[in-house]
């Protein structure tokens, strides 16, 4: 009876669109094979449709399969999904900031200052055509130094990639072999994919357990605090040295900061 009670209350609630059968505790979790990977909702979604719930534990989700379902969604109803799901891992990964995890008034704010200052530093325009042209022609370099001799190209492309944000973000590009930018990239990468593994929905499970146990999420939490000791030391650098002509990301961060305390 628990076990049907259960279904009825998650898998058959009329709040949410059909779904899966699900589990007591666990949800869905067992369907997904306690991980997010797109193949299995695409395979969910040639059973249930392109719009069905799976349950992370007792936290329903909605799933969106293919571009016309979230077309008609994002356009029919954006207001009403604006919001981001607290999950325990994120909030101890990254706590409710930036665009990512906030939601509401603050979620609109950060989103509009991010479109308005990526307008001034020229997205979708002429100069931002010229900064991936020159990354590529810098590509394009390493590749013929080669000499046609076997290599992986990922790591020279997300090298030259992660350059065109980087002179976005910080102003500056970064050598191949500069460590630090190094360290950047594979604490980025980690932190990335830490939410879609099993340890994540463990985590989400059974938190004040999983803040104690050792495991691939703490290694995640030490990577991301490197993330943000590294952004942290640009900011501070761009502090010291004040706005310049050639402004970036954290110039107009920091300039809106300071128009908002001067209006307190």
């Amino acid at each position: 009876m628990f076990i049907w009670g259960y279904y009825r209350k998650q898998g058959e609630d009329p709040l949410y669109p059909p779904g899966p059968p699900t589990l007591p505790i666990l949800g869905n979790l067992w369907t997904l094979r306690f991980q997010l990977h797109h193949e299995t909702f695409i395979e969910l979604a040639e059973i249930y449709g392109n719009v069905y719930t799976v349950w992370l534990g007792h936290i329903p989700v909605i799933v969106l399969n293919g571009f016309k379902a979230v077309k008609e969604v994002l356009n029919s109803h954006s207001e009403a999904y604006t919001g981001r799901p607290l999950l325990p891992f994120f909030m101890d990964l990254m706590g409710e900031k930036g665009v990512v995890l906030t939601s509401g008034h603050t979620w609109k704010q950060q989103r509009r200052f991010g479109q308005m200052a990526l307008k001034k530093l020229g997205l979708g325009k002429r100069n931002m055509e010229v900064r991936i042209q020159e990354e590529v022609q810098s590509l394009l370099e390493m590749f013929a130094a080669m000499e046609g001799s076997p290599t992986d190209p990922s790591v020279s492309i997300t090298h030259s990639v992660s350059n065109v944000i980087s002179a976005v973000v910080f102003g500056k590009r970064f050598l191949l072999e500069d460590k630090d930018f190094q360290k950047l990239h594979k604490a980025t990468e980690l932190v990335i994919a830490a939410p879609g593994t099993l340890w994540a929905r463990i985590y989400d499970l059974v938190p004040t357990l999983m803040r104690h146990l050792p495991g691939p999420h703490q290694k995640a939490i030490k990577y991301f605090q490197i993330l943000c000791s590294f952004i942290h030391n640009e900011v501070k650098e761009h502090q010291e040295l004040g706005a310049k002509e050639d402004m970036d990301f954290i110039d107009h961060y920091l300039i809106q900061i300071s128009k908002v305390q001067s209006a307190y």
